[in-house]
This record gives C-alpha cells, structure tokens and sequence, in this order.
C-alpha cells in the first residue's frame, strides 16, 4: 500500500523555502534550475526624496525635493531549483530580482524586499547545512550538483563556496585600527 504524499518545509525565512515532498517514486533521479518571473501585487517600494538642482524659467538655480519610489505591482524574478531523488522530491526557491534591486555580491536575497529586516548569522549557517545536505543526499544518487551548488550558493552567499566573514583581526584593519597598538590607549 503506497502513502500519500507528504510536503515538509525545512526552511522558510525571508522569501527563501527549501521544502520536501516525502513518499513519491521517482524512474529517475535529477535536478534543474529555472527563474521564474513573479509579480508582487501587494508590495509598494518606499518613497525616498533627493535633492534635486533645478533651473527656472528667469535664468537663475534652485533647490527642489523630488520624491521617487512608490512604486505599486512590482515584478520580479525568482529562482527555483528541483531535485528529484528516488523517494523524495526537494524544492528551494529565493528571489534574485525585486523591482530594481537586483542580487549581486554585495545585496543578498534576504535584502531585496524592502522594509524587511536582514537575516541573523545563525539562520544563513543553517540555511548552508541544510543546502549541503541536500546536495550530497543527491550526489550519492549520481545527480551532478556542482553547477546548481555553484550557481546557487553565489546567489544565495555571493560566493561559490559560501559567505565569507571576517575575522576579528580582519575587522580591526578594516576599521583602520593598528592591532598591535591599543585603540584606546594611543601613545601621545
């Protein structure tokens, strides 16, 4: 007697779901990635205003405040991945495009959203062992992952094999500090 298929969500933190369909027969295992364009009918982006150097008609310069943003149905694109194994199918999806903002190296997906929070380090260490263990449960089948793992973690992480993160002595220089010499008892 088969059983009903099950779907259990792994993770599900800021637009960013890896979920599991248990109790399926797959003929063959396998796995894709394809980008999907969405539309976001109930997200506004933010109004910002700039300072704008006009000209007016008599000839001389003045200062404006222009307002931009606002912008209502926004499109975007989303990222899903497929892997299909012989009895579990695995579903990861993650925005890349959110109305202008795009992901790059330096803006992750959890960012392009506006006016939600970034994610804690914790919930992105998780997210990296959990996308480890469903790449190796797929490569012990003989699925190829390493595009999917390389496209995937550059724009999840902005590096192929993960995010970097400084360490202490790292962030010292990059605040401009000598970390031989106490910053807060420079010599006179």
């Amino acid at each position: 007697m088969s059983r009903r298929a099950k779907v259990v969500n792994l993770y599900n933190k800021n637009h960013i779901i890896v979920s599991r369909e248990d109790f399926v027969s797959n003929m063959y295992s396998g796995a894709d990635m394809k980008t999907c364009s969405i539309s976001l009918d109930n997200l506004i982006t933010p109004v910002f205003e700039r300072e704008v150097k006009k000209k007016s008609p008599l000839g001389f310069y003045y200062m404006s405040i222009e307002k931009y943003g606002g912008e209502k149905n926004v499109s975007g694109d989303m990222t899903e991945i497929r892997i299909n194994l012989a009895n579990k199918n695995f579903k990861i999806t993650y925005p890349i495009r959110v109305g202008q903002s795009r992901v790059d190296v330096d803006n992750r997906p959890w960012y392009l959203y506006p006016g939600e929070k970034g994610m804690d380090d914790h919930f992105v260490t998780d997210l990296i062992a959990l996308l480890n263990k469903i790449y190796s449960l797929a490569e012990d089948e003989k699925v190829d992952m390493s595009k999917i793992r390389k496209v995937s973690f550059t724009e999840l992480f902005g590096y192929p094999d993960g995010p970097k993160f400084q360490t202490d002595a790292e962030k010292i220089l990059s605040h401009g500090f000598d970390p031989v010499e106490s910053f807060r008892k420079r010599g006179k």
